[in-house]
């Protein structure tokens, strides 16, 4: 994770200084979810809005946010490696803010759930244990709950962690469906939870199809 925040924090500081289209906040909605992206490692589909430019393992080499990788120290091999290996399917910048890294990691679990099927009392401890996954990672949880979305139910995390020593503040929400666990994150390098970068998360949660 610190090595990550090495990256983000060179990639947002080109960012301020080359022109890129941005989409703005004010124009979320459903139909601004353009990108339909296939994650055949792990049998996902999801939504990405044009509102982020990103990248996943199977991106071309031209895509834009790799020449700016590249300019940061990183090949489309060797970021294509770091992804692999730490289970990030899509990995982008969030292009409301310039302040916050966007993130889809996700990989198959033990354990086969449906968390719609769940009483309250059982979703209290999932979200538990999900809670203590994270304060193993050395996250600082400000504030968590259940989210249910338009086709799963899951969790959601504010959350404090420490890298290069800053803290960075991270809005995650989760899903646990089926064996799968996908994880959706916005990392933010002032430490907030921007409103706007919580609903365009919420919006590739709703996008999510478990296959």
């Amino acid at each position: 994770m610190k090595k990550m925040t090495r990256i983000i924090s060179a990639l947002l500081a080109l960012l301020l200084v080359v022109s890129i289209p941005t989409a703005g906040a004010e124009t979320f909605t459903a139909e601004k979810l353009k990108n339909y992206e296939k994650f055949e490692d792990v049998a996902i589909y999801a939504k990405i809005p044009d509102s982020i430019m990103y990248v996943t393992m199977y991106s071309d080499k031209d895509a834009p946010l790799y020449s700016l990788l590249s300019q940061v120290g990183f090949t489309y091999d060797s970021f294509r490696e770091f992804m692999s290996s730490n289970k990030i399917i899509a990995y982008g910048l969030f292009l409301t803010d310039y302040e916050t890294e966007f993130q889809i990691a996700a990989d198959r679990i033990n354990m086969e759930l449906d968390l719609a099927k769940a009483t309250e009392a059982e979703l209290q401890v999932f979200l538990a244990m999900a809670e203590d996954g994270l304060k193993g990672m050395n996250a600082m949880i400000e504030e968590s709950g259940i989210y249910k979305g338009e086709n799963y139910t899951g969790f959601w995390f504010h959350y404090q962690i420490e890298a290069n020593g800053s803290m960075q503040g991270v809005v995650q929400y989760s899903i646990l469906h089926s064996d799968r666990a996908v994880n959706i994150r916005g990392y933010n390098l002032n430490g907030e939870y921007p409103e706007e970068i919580e609903e365009i998360i919420k919006g590739v949660f709703d996008s999510v199809i478990v296959n």
